[in-house]
């Protein structure tokens, strides 16, 4: 970044700024900035599997 900033040759700035661009894709991290907990009360009278998603689905559960 310092190169392409400081020089007045637009194939120069191109260049380093696409070799910047590449650098800055490659290592962009990620983190969750939050997280919860989904917590399931129920019976053992109650067939019921909870979702991947999380999504409460009553209308897959159903009585033993």
């Amino acid at each position: 970044l310092n190169i392409a900033d400081s020089s007045t040759d637009e194939a120069v700035r191109k260049e380093n700024y696409s070799k910047a661009i590449e650098r800055i894709t490659e290592e962009a991290y990620w983190a969750p900035m939050f997280s919860y907990n989904t917590n399931y009360v129920t019976t053992n009278e109650v067939e019921y599997t909870p979702t991947a998603d999380e999504v409460l689905r009553f209308t897959t559960a159903s009585w033993k």
